[in-house]
């Protein structure tokens, strides 16, 4: 959210090549900070790196019956998220609106309300079952997303709000499912998560841009749609799938 914030906002004042040294700059503190008070590691037994090990610590994971499918969800969930704030930009700067760069920049502090919704759903997921949620928050992306549709700029902020409070809920319940699900190697398990979810942001980010290309906010509606139609099916067959374990709920 900072990065794009601050750099919707300097750019009206400043390069470009500025704006981006400045984010480098407070990456590079962050990432000092970070380390300077991280504790240390609690219940951690280090073992050899050995190339077949860690090739059966992934293998094992696409064994499960679940797991692969989470990791398609992370990559469904984060390029509808990363494409819709990757043009929505565009489009507020076009008529009829014609916002400023630092007003477009500003619009992405929706991202605040990712705060309450990860802990609110991730609550309701461990009150009534991941299953049972899961696809609900996904439904809710989707009205968000058919709410951007719509001209007055009113609604597109009421729709992008509604669709990254649904995509901060749904992100919290598919990344937990994933240490309920897996039994041995847990962090591998949950690397091959962040990885698809990052793989969704580069791959449909950029894909993002052709449907802009031809056909506006359209397309983008529309190929949004059917990334988050996917994501729905996807979360319709983990809510079929039998319990791992019978004394947890997922």
């Amino acid at each position: 959210m900072s990065g794009r914030v601050i750099i919707g906002v300097l750019i009206d004042y400043v390069s470009w090549h500025t704006a981006m040294l400045i984010i480098g700059c407070l990456a590079l503190i962050a990432a000092t900070v970070f380390w300077k008070i991280l504790p240390e590691s609690r219940n951690f037994r280090a073992q050899s790196l050995k190339p077949r090990n860690l090739l059966d610590g992934f293998a094992v994971q696409f064994r499960d019956a679940g797991l692969p499918w989470l990791f398609l969800t992370g990559f469904l969930l984060m390029g509808c998220f990363v494409t819709l704030f990757n043009y929505i930009g565009y489009r507020l700067l076009e008529a009829p609106y014609n916002l400023s760069q630092s007003v477009v920049g500003l619009f992405s502090v929706v991202y605040l309300s990712g705060i309450y919704s990860s802990a609110k759903i991730g609550a309701l997921a461990d009150q009534l079952g991941r299953r049972k949620v899961l696809w609900a928050v996904i439904v809710m992306m989707l009205v968000g997303i058919t709410l951007t549709m719509f001209t007055p700029l009113a609604v597109v902020i009421v729709g992008v709000l509604l669709f990254t409070f649904g995509f901060f809920g749904a992100h919290s319940v598919a990344s937990s499912w994933i240490g309920r699900r897996a039994v041995k190697a847990k962090g591998q398990a949950s690397s091959l998560y962040l990885f698809s979810y990052y793989v969704g942001s580069s791959v449909a980010g950029t894909a993002g841009g052709v449907f802009w290309h031809y056909a506006g906010w359209n397309g983008i509606g529309l190929f949004i749609g059917v990334l988050l139609i996917a994501a729905l099916l996807v979360a319709i067959r983990l809510a079929k799938l039998p319990p791992l374990q019978v004394n947890v709920q997922v």
